[in-house]
This record gives structure tokens, C-alpha cells and sequence, in this order.
């Protein structure tokens, strides 16, 4: 992934926005997908992400045989399913995951620079940019073992921060953390292997 597109665009028009309509969604909840929207956020410099298969249903037609099965084959997860013939609905793993980015990163706000020296951390945070929400950043383990972060925070005046975990493996579902305070203009956060918090 690459900004080359956009960049180029921007040249000529600096206040163009940028989208992503064709992603999808990890099957699972795997958390390899918050790392492909990292990477659409400050690798392709998109503005928003529109993932095409949120919302799946029993009732799918027009492509694949499976509905969740993608034109290459391999598996699309989804964030809700829905069972029309039973009249329900299921809320998937996937959703959680969606949730960390989609709730951190609202309407007006900025996109905050980030860094990792550990390739197994992913980092994206928002800056509230004078809108009503939240500064914000979501931390990615795409590592199998537990990871001991620690991430120096700057250009905000927030002091804590309320922290939610997501963990498919144990069943965790945006489970409140409680909150986390700097210390020294340090967040420090235990984050599980192939979890979001």
C-alpha cells in the first residue's frame, strides 16, 4: 500500500479526500485487519474507510456461490450477520475490532502522527482537531505473546484515557479496561498476543 495515487492528486487539489470502499473484512476477527487499516490511513493517506462487507445475510445473491467468499476465493468475514428466515441477527468478532478504530477516529477530527520500534505493534491515533471528541489511539498486537507497551504521548493535553480491550481468542469484546493515566507523558499498557486495545 502506497500514496503515490493520492499524493498526485493532491499536488493539484490539497483538500481532496481520499476513500476506501473495497475492503474487507477479516474473517474471525482477525486482527491482521486493523493493520490494513493502519496501513490505509498512513501508508495510502485515505480519509475514510468503507468496508463492503459489514453487513452479510442468508439472503446474499449475485456473485460467489458462498457469501462469504470473495472473488478470489478466500474467505470475507463480517461485522453482523442476519438471519432472515429466523428473524435475528448475530453481532461477529469482527465488530469489536472495527469498533477500536471506528469509535476512536470520528467526523472533524485529525489524524495524529504515530511511531512503533516493535513491528508487531501497530499504532493509529486522532487528535480531537477542536471538535467535541476524545484525542485517541488504538494499539495493535498482531504478535502471538503478550507485549508491554509503552508509548510516549505528546501535543495533547489529556491526561487519561478510557481503555477497552478486544482479545477473539478469550472472548474479549471491547471490554472496558477501566482508565490509564500518563505518567511522565507515558501511556504503559500490557497488550495479549493478537489483541486491540
Amino acid at each position: 500500500i502506497n500514496s503515490l495515487g493520492v499524493d498526485t492528486l493532491r499536488v493539484v487539489r490539497p483538500d481532496l479526500h481520499a476513500w476506501n470502499t473495497s475492503m474487507n473484512v477479516a474473517p474471525g476477527g482477525d486482527n491482521i485487519w486493523i493493520e490494513q487499516v493502519r496501513q490505509n490511513i498512513y501508508d495510502a493517506k485515505v480519509n475514510g474507510i468503507i468496508p463492503w462487507s459489514v453487513l452479510c445475510s442468508d439472503s446474499w445473491s449475485g456473485g460467489p456461490e458462498n457469501p462469504l467468499r470473495n472473488a478470489w476465493n478466500s474467505w470475507v468475514g463480517t461485522a453482523f450477520w442476519v438471519d432472515h428466515a429466523a428473524g435475528s441477527y448475530t453481532v461477529e468478532a469482527a465488530y469489536y475490532l472495527l469498533k477500536h478504530v471506528f469509535r476512536a477516529g470520528q467526523p472533524g477530527m485529525a489524524v495524529a502522527e504515530v511511531s512503533s520500534s516493535d513491528p508487531n505493534i501497530g499504532l493509529i491515533a486522532f487528535a480531537r482537531n477542536g471538535t467535541r471528541n476524545p484525542d485517541a489511539v488504538v494499539v495493535n498486537n498482531l504478535g502471538g505473546g503478550n507485549r508491554n507497551v509503552a508509548i510516549q504521548v505528546s501535543g495533547t493535553d489529556a491526561q487519561t484515557f478510557d481503555a477497552f480491550l478486544t482479545d477473539p481468542a478469550r472472548r474479549k469484546k471491547y471490554d472496558p479496561l477501566g482508565t490509564v493515566s500518563l505518567s511522565n507523558g507515558m501511556l504503559n499498557c500490557i497488550v495479549p498476543g493478537k489483541s486491540v486495545i
